[in-house]
């Protein structure tokens, strides 16, 4: 008995996939784990700003103890230790037992050195700010910086300072601390930033944010009209700002040929890593008419040779005003 067997077109079952097909594939694959990577990347983030705000409520908790038991808020240096722990001949009492540090990487706009909490006494122990970032908003918390304090997680400000210090006398000498790493100066205070006038060959740093509000009452000319900062001529350093700011700067030009700015004259010049916010600019109207208009700033105003400069932020409220020639 012939038993035939029907034919198979094994040419058909044994066909792979086309190039064309591989393609769409591997194509749609790697949309999928692009949405995977960003949805994850997302999660990541928000988990990081949920820790940052954790973190300072946890602090917060801890200075109220602190206040209880000392009728202040730690100082700087206690603060730097890195631990709130205190002994004492009845034992040791820790308020915390090692201080948080802000999420290592940066999220959203915040820069690397918005990403961590600064605290700042205020009042001599009084009441603190701590400053933290945030990559989104969080419940009625803005992104971006944001300032604690004793009243609360949000204070309204973004951005948290020292107390101005209305001991600081710009006619006083002073001396700068050396940075060893690098032998740059460090500017500690509005005063020291006006004195590097004294001294416009050597490089200077910035140690922490500067809170100049108070330069508008400066009067270094003796006239019977503060007029604040005089600018810095013939700056021919480097500057580094390492993300600080220097906050309500008051400015006024007593010269009628220089530059208007912090640095009025740079040359040959590097400048990094500056954040400027709420500046004010006084200038004699005869300069803005007849001089240039073009010699304002808020860091320098006329440079000969510049290396480079990186001035990351200017915040709003920054002003220039006209006044009358004396």
């Amino acid at each position: 008995m012939n038993i035939k067997y029907p034919q198979i077109n094994n040419k058909s079952a044994l066909a792979g996939f086309t190039l064309i097909e591989l393609l769409v594939v591997i194509a749609i694959i790697g949309i999928l784990a692009t949405i995977a990577t960003i949805g994850l990347t997302s999660v990541r983030a928000k988990a990081r700003d949920t820790k940052r705000i954790a973190d300072v409520k946890q602090t917060q908790t801890a200075l109220e103890v602190f206040y209880s038991d000392h009728n202040r808020y730690p100082t700087e240096d206690e603060w730097l230790t890195g631990s709130l722990v205190e002994d004492t001949a009845n034992g040791t009492t820790t308020y915390m037992a090692k201080l948080p540090v802000a999420p290592t990487i940066a999220d959203g706009a915040c820069s690397v050195g918005d990403n961590q909490f600064d605290y700042i006494p205020i009042n001599d122990g009084a009441s603190y700010n701590i400053s933290y970032c945030l990559g989104a908003p969080v419940a009625n918390i803005n992104s971006g910086l944001n300032c604690a304090s004793a009243d609360g997680l949000n204070t309204g400000l973004t951005l948290c300072l020292p107390d101005p210090n209305p001991s600081c006398n710009p006619s006083d000498s002073v001396s700068f601390d050396i940075n060893p790493g690098n032998n740059y100066r460090e500017v500690h205070t509005c005063c020291e930033l006006q004195h590097i006038a004294d001294d416009p060959t050597q490089s200077y740093e910035l140690a922490n944010n500067l809170n100049c509000n108070n330069t508008n009452t400066w009067n270094l000319d003796g006239s019977s009209v503060p007029h604040g900062f005089t600018p810095i001529q013939n700056f021919s350093g480097d500057f580094k700002g390492h993300d600080f700011r220097i906050d309500g700067l008051y400015i006024y030009n007593p010269a009628l040929t220089d530059g208007v700015g912090i640095f009025g004259t740079a040359d040959g010049s590097s400048f990094s890593n500056i954040r400027l916010s709420n500046f004010n600019i006084f200038l004699d109207k005869s300069y803005y008419i007849n001089i240039s208009q073009s010699r304002i700033s808020g860091l320098f105003g006329i440079f000969v040779s510049l290396i480079s400069c990186s001035v990351l932020s200017f915040l709003l409220d920054n002003t220039v005003a006209i006044v009358p020639s004396r």
